[in-house]
């Protein structure tokens, strides 16, 4: 198996060299130095990567690298009181597309299939429309739930649409990942950048296309439920309990009692 592996802050991978000391997905994970690497984030596979078992289907290697991201040293948990705050860095679409590679090429000459931009092309800082008054990382600031847009940069991240801040600096992104709220600036206008994770979660969710929030329904709460009972299409069938732990166990008054989509989170309403 073709395992990559993390050998500088710079990011730099390698499948050969100083031995692995450890895993370096995580806050509390161990330098790599001069003369040990750690594991590329969560483990996952870097370029060249084909598994023996598809190497007679016809399925082609990996094209991109492992992206650079740091977990809290314990990610899975509730946060009903304080926010799991995964540090992504860059390069996570792109090794998304190793596997999901139509997501973001076309299908026939002069068609794109192209879901919603990502990566390096989709900076969050940028004033995309002329009927945008703010950039999609001021609106990202700006937005604490529906009908307040008060918010502030210091405080404004969402774990629910998590973003990239467009950098590979371990030391900065093991600084930024963090449970206890110590942590919470929303993206800036130079770097930070939109995400398959954005939207969803890796390969698990409570929602359809693994998504983070319920896209299928106008409201995400409603009427101060996130079930409720007279329009059970808002939770897609789920108990106000099952919905909530969707929701990372967010208690209901994290949104407006008439919460729309957290599509608002960026776009506010303007949608190209």
């Amino acid at each position: 198996m073709n395992l990559a592996v993390l050998c500088d802050f710079d990011g730099t991978i390698t499948t050969t060299g100083r031995p692995i000391a450890n895993s370096g997905s995580f806050k509390s994970s161990p330098d790599p130095n001069g003369n040990v690497s750690v594991g590329a984030y969560r483990m996952l596979a870097g370029q060249g990567y084909l598994p023996v078992s598809l190497s007679q289907t016809g399925a082609l290697a990996f094209t991109y690298d492992p992206p650079a991201a740091v977990a809290p040293d314990k990610p899975n948990r509730s946060e009903a009181v304080t926010q799991t705050r995964v540090a992504y860095g860059a390069g996570m679409s792109e090794w998304c597309q190793n596997c999901h590679y139509n997501m973001h090429t076309p299908y026939y000459p002069g068609t794109v299939n192209l879901m919603h931009p990502y990566g390096a092309t989709a900076k969050l800082g940028i004033v995309s429309l002329s009927t945008d008054s703010y950039s999609k990382a001021d609106n990202y600031n700006r937005y604490i739930m529906t009908g307040n847009l008060t918010g502030l940069i210091d405080t404004s991240y969402l774990s629910l649409v998590s973003f990239e801040e467009g950098i590979t600096d371990y030391s900065m992104l093991k600084s930024h990942a963090n449970t206890d709220g110590s942590y919470l600036a929303g993206p800036d206008r130079t770097n930070a950048q939109v995400m398959c994770l954005s939207c969803h979660r890796a390969h698990a969710s409570g929602w359809d296309g693994i998504m983070r929030w319920n896209t299928m329904t106008d409201f995400i709460e409603y009427g101060g439920y996130y079930a409720p009972i007279a329009y059970p299409n808002y939770a897609q069938g789920r108990t106000e309990t099952e919905a909530q732990q969707a929701y990372y166990g967010r208690p209901k008054s994290t949104f407006a009692p008439n919460q729309d989509s957290l599509c608002n989170k960026c776009h506010n309403g303007i949608y190209p």
